[in-house]
């Protein structure tokens, strides 16, 4: 068995698609999205080492900021203009 220090911690944001079983229950389609967190279960068979963390930190950094600043953008646009938005609509 491996110890918690050699497992990839990255693994563990596939639990995060259980969340998606809420939208099959409830017949709410804003849940069927965490169905993509499954995909991380596969990173718990992967070993980190040096090169995978820094290949993670390379590409992680700048996702975050642009997912950060396009949230942040989003949400003062929907603010300024009350309307509904095309996502909103369709699902519906």
């Amino acid at each position: 068995m491996k110890k918690f220090n050699e497992i990839n911690k990255l693994g563990f944001f596939g639990i995060l698609g259980f969340i998606g079983l809420i939208g099959i229950y409830t017949g709410k389609k804003e849940f069927y999205s965490f169905f993509a967190f499954f995909v991380f279960f596969q990173y718990l068979n992967v070993i980190p080492d040096e090169l995978f963390e820094e290949n993670l930190k390379k590409s992680c950094i700048p996702a975050f900021f642009l997912t950060l600043t396009s949230l942040s953008i989003s949400m003062a646009l929907g603010m300024i203009s009350n309307k509904v938005s095309i996502l909103e609509k369709g699902l519906e």
